[in-house]
């Protein structure tokens, strides 16, 4: 006799007195979920893109702080010359929106890689430092 508790059962439409296999129940579960992931995908999402946003933003430095509650990134352009950087827009994120948003901009990078090799980051361009001019005011 198979048993389970009465929440599988009534899960699976059965009634509580019904003898029910837990292998044929994670079947169903599985079917079940795995309709379920293909309407998700299946469904679109409309997404706004005023015209003053379209053009997108450069930046190449980014800056990011975080607090027990989220993420604060901070997107800033380093021109040559310029003392500070200039922020250029700022995203606050919760921990797991920023979690997403890493493992989203990882898959990205990864099909990019695969399409058009290997990204490589030159040595003089590996740390904050590499974005400010040391051969200006005697910093050399």
């Amino acid at each position: 006799m198979w048993k389970c508790n009465a929440r599988t059962v009534l899960d699976n439409g059965a009634d509580a007195g019904d003898r029910i296999n837990p292998i044929k129940v994670f079947i169903l579960k599985t079917k079940r979920g795995m309709q379920q992931q293909k309407e998700k995908i299946s469904q679109q999402l409309n997404i706004e893109l005023p015209a003053e946003v379209s053009q997108g933003a450069y930046s190449n430095f980014v800056i990011v702080v975080h607090s027990p509650a989220e993420f604060v990134i901070d997107f800033a352009t380093i021109m040559p010359g310029v003392p500070k950087p200039r922020v250029i827009a700022r995203i606050i994120m919760t921990p797991v929106h920023a979690k997403r948003f890493l493992q989203v901009l990882q898959d990205n990078i990864a099909k990019y890689e695969s399409t058009f090799g290997e990204i490589k980051i030159p040595v003089e361009l590996r740390g904050p430092e590499a974005f400010f001019d040391k051969g200006v005011g005697g910093n050399a």
